[in-house]
């Protein structure tokens, strides 16, 4: 730790000499950087100085990053044949010091980087903030404590993001590489760090420049949206295949995340053989997508098209709304039919049906399908008692899902999109705010937004024309029950063979939804392994009776067997 005076004479800076002050004021490059730093509080002369860890290992050859930053570092995906000079390389070869390239979730930011760092033949240091929410917790040597972020629902410490970005401008500005620094929507506590970097920087942000992060405008780039061909191109390389589906390619994700999910299907078929399938490729697309949202459906079996069974305008419907979501990307690249006047790219749909008809079911479907998970919104961490609050923690459930790409699910919507009443006193007026907050923010939301409820008369009429799809489940008829039936009964592990179910008579005679049909399988299958015995009639029967009773309804006699039908009334009396 040598003084200042004695740093200067080796370095032969006469002490009289204004370069000294220069060289080590608090706003010199040397300090601001983190190079070097002052300890004590005597003289400038007096004060110790102690070189930065990052120097001394470049000093002695040692090029790696510091170990707490590696957990950050990244690397650029795939460049994709570009059309045009990038506006990106053409701003820093003019001297800007930090290019701001807005990128919403689906677009090809991080691309752009690799675009302009090709095009100036330039090194890059990338790293990407969000891995820095996501850290499950402090790692040896890291400023502070990143604990806090483990649930992936908190932001960092303001110092945890000002040390961060400062250690990767220096170890960017040591490589003498371009610092490329995703998630940079984070980094609003360390912009001024970013603008007075000695090293140009490609700021990578999900939002908008925001004018109060820093008074100077840097240059502003908008990422466009990845069309099909690209995306073929992207496939292609990533799983070494001639030709992807259209399954495959419609699957809205960015080069990277394209790239991580071909190295992630190559392990896995060379560790396990596997076939490289589209259903693979779908489930390790969701899988890679789970990015911390603690709200989203994980752990469970993925749903498919084959597990609804509705009548044909409703699956039709269905099938409409997946081919929407698969394509969304498609057309907003070629033609901007949407998001003009604060209006966002985003779609959404209303279930309406009774109870049980498959409505939950089929937002599962959805998600599953289109390869994203499902973020289902619990109404009691939601409504607050406090005015405004309900509408705050909505704009986290909004935000939240715009930046994980998750399938935003309200179930029961009513009690949130209720129709607007005339006000007659306060709790009218803010009841009003929330649904005129829900209104907006609908229509500016760029994900897929699915509302379920029971009762659609009850949903304010303004939500008609903010909705692209309106669709209803019908309770279902005969033939669609002994679908229901026959679904279900075909996923029991054994039939009794002496007295198994009778399909046509259970549809014909028991008019209940599918969620109530699911149910008396269920419990007949536990109430037969529970006897080590295969599923009967009897125990379908014994299931039904409870059921009804559950709704308080009598269970018909043709459900029963004339010849059963005393000793079964008699069952069904004492349940009830």
């Amino acid at each position: 730790r040598p003084t200042a005076a004695l740093a200067l004479e080796i370095a032969q800076v006469p002490t009289s000499d204004g370069l000294a002050w220069r060289a080590l004021a608090p706003d010199a490059e040397l300090r601001r950087s983190g190079a070097v730093s002052l300890s004590g509080d005597g003289v400038l002369l007096s004060r110790r100085i102690r070189v930065h860890d990052a120097v001394v290992r470049h000093l002695h050859g040692d090029e790696t990053a510091s170990p707490w930053l590696r957990p950050l570092l990244t690397e650029l995906p795939f460049l994709l044949a570009p059309d045009q000079p990038s506006p990106v390389a053409r701003a820093l070869r003019a001297g800007q010091p930090l290019v701001w390239v807005h990128s919403p979730v689906g677009t090809i930011g991080a691309s752009l980087a690799t675009h302009a760092c090709f095009e100036l033949d330039a090194t890059y240091l990338a790293a990407d903030l969000t891995r820095l929410v996501t850290a499950s917790g402090p790692s040896s040597g890291a400023p502070g404590d990143r604990s806090a972020t483990g649930t992936g629902s908190r932001l960092p410490a303001e110092s945890d993001v000002r040390s961060v970005v400062a250690e990767l401008c220096l170890e960017a500005t040591l490589d003498g590489s371009l610092l490329v620094l995703l998630g940079a929507h984070l980094a609003g506590p360390a912009m001024t760090d970013l603008v007075r970097s000695p090293t140009p920087v490609i700021a990578v942000g999900q939002s908008d420049w925001n004018p109060q992060w820093h008074p100077e405008l840097p240059i502003l780039v908008t990422a466009p949206r990845l069309g099909i061909k690209d995306r073929t191109q992207a496939w292609r390389e990533a799983l070494r295949l001639t030709e992807p589906s259209r399954d495959i390619t419609a699957l809205r994700l960015t080069p990277e995340e394209i790239a991580a999910v071909g190295k992630a299907v190559v392990r896995i078929r060379e560790a396990t053989g596997e076939p490289v399938t589209t259903e693979l490729i779908t489930r390790t697309a969701r899988a890679l997508s789970s990015r911390g949202g603690h709200q989203t459906t994980k752990g469970r079996t993925p749903a498919q098209l084959s597990d609804l069974v509705l009548p044909a305008h409703t699956l039709s419907e269905i099938n409409r709304l997946i081919g929407w979501g698969r394509y969304r990307d498609d057309v907003l690249a070629s033609a901007d039919l949407q998001g003009k006047g604060g209006k966002g790219s985003g779609i959404a749909a209303l279930f309406s049906g009774s109870p049980g008809t498959g409505k939950t079911l089929a937002a599962h479907v959805v998600a599953d399908t289109l390869g994203m998970e499902l973020m289902q919104v619990d109404l009691s961490s939601i409504v607050d008692k406090y005015v405004g609050e309900t509408e705050k923690n909505l704009e986290r459930v909004f935000t939240a899902a715009e930046s994980l790409n998750c399938v935003l699910f309200f179930d029961e919507a009513d009690s949130l999109f209720g129709s607007r009443s005339a006000v007659t006193d306060s709790r009218d007026r803010y009841a009003n705010q929330e649904v005129a907050y829900l209104l907006q923010r609908i229509e500016a939301f760029d994900g897929i937004t699915v509302l379920a409820t029971n009762l659609r008369g009850n949903l304010d009429p303004a939500f008609a024309r903010r909705l692209h799809f309106m669709i209803h489940f019908p309770d279902p008829d005969e033939q669609t029950r002994v679908h229901l039936w026959e679904h279900h009964l075909a996923q029991v592990a054994a039939l009794d063979s002496t007295d198994p179910p009778r399909v046509p008579l259970l549809a014909g005679a028991l008019e209940l939804a599918g969620g109530d049909i699911r149910n008396i399988v269920l419990a007949a299958a536990y109430d037969a392994v529970s006897k080590d015995q295969p599923v009967s009639m009897a125990h379908v029967r014994q299931s039904a009776a409870r059921e009804f009773a559950k709704l308080g309804r009598r269970l018909p006699a043709s459900a029963l067997g004339m010849d059963e039908a005393s000793s079964a009334g008699d069952e069904l009396a004492e349940l009830t």
